[in-house]
């Protein structure tokens, strides 16, 4: 049975989770990531808890002492979880991990398409079953380029997942730079370098060698994806024809994006033309992840 993409590529990325903590000892369980307050196990530890809650499992009635690097309820939830898991040996860890995940793969291999289109919870209100599953892609995929970051292990700018997350998060960029810039003029253009093989084509303005380019606009107080040459639909509305650009690798606006780091960590790693500030602005805005 064919299988959607966003199913396929949430139960690769479970699998390879599983795969990767059970390749790792001790010490690198231990290992600090760009999570605040969690190390890998608390990464892994996170995983377990929500995927065990959509099998149908209770959210622990244990209490985290430290909540401070929450921000709202879900997040004080989280640390409930990861906070009860702190105790487990590793043995522990990788037997829950499988618990959950083995079955949840087998529950995504049996999805259908109209399972896919019923409603379903998800952290920012109820959407279908399948945007349940993209946002589960989401929050997996990015813990486990956290557990690599924090280990030196390479970042995943190859797998179908990585582009279906970079997809994702490449569409949020419009609203993101209509918030950015007061005025109906200026357009930005994010080229990002990446091996990842996006399916974004009627909205790429250039697909170059190492990489895409994205052209973006603001007309009538929204932000749309545009082609060059860019031509206002109305002739009033006066637009600064200058490009504002911001050249920057996968990864570091993976970091961007999930609030990992902010922009003034990585700015040398961004190779800007144009107006300086719309960039900084634009950039500095990009957090969209829950």
């Amino acid at each position: 049975m064919h299988r959607p993409k966003t199913t396929h590529c949430l139960i690769e990325t479970l699998a390879e989770i599983t795969s990767l903590a059970k390749s790792l000892n001790v010490n690198q369980l231990q290992t600090p990531t760009d999570c605040p307050g969690w190390n890998v196990q608390d990464n892994l530890s996170h995983i377990i808890s929500i995927e065990s809650w959509l099998l149908g499992n209770e959210f622990t009635t244990h209490k985290a002492d430290d909540i401070s690097n929450t921000k709202n309820e879900l997040g004080v939830l989280n640390e409930n979880e990861v906070d009860l898991r702190r105790s487990h040996n590793k043995s522990q860890l990788i037997e829950e991990l499988e618990s959950v995940t083995e079955p949840r793969i087998q529950y995504l291999k049996n999805l259908t398409q109209e399972d896919l289109s019923s409603p379903a919870w998800t952290p920012i209100g109820q959407q279908t079953l399948e945007d349940q599953c993209l946002i589960r892609l989401l929050d997996c995929w990015a813990h486990m380029q956290d557990i690599n970051n924090a280990l030196d292990l390479d970042f995943d700018d190859v797998s179908a997942s990585s582009a279906l997350v970079l997809n994702y998060s490449i569409s949020t960029l419009p609203k993101t730079f209509a918030k950015s810039i007061q005025e109906d003029n200026g357009l930005f253009k994010l080229s990002v370098l990446t091996h990842s093989q996006l399916d974004f084509s009627e909205n790429i303005s250039n697909k170059f060698e190492n990489g895409y380019a994205f052209m973006i606009a603001k007309e009538n107080g929204r932000g749309a994806f545009v082609h060059e040459p860019y031509e206002p639909s109305s002739s009033n509305n006066v637009v600064d024809e200058t490009v504002n650009e911001a050249l920057i690798s996968h990864k570091t606006l993976i970091s961007l994006l999930l609030g990992r780091k902010n922009y003034n960590e990585v700015k040398s790693d961004v190779k800007v033309s144009g107006n300086q500030n719309i960039v900084d602005q634009v950039l500095t805005n990009l957090n969209f992840m829950i």
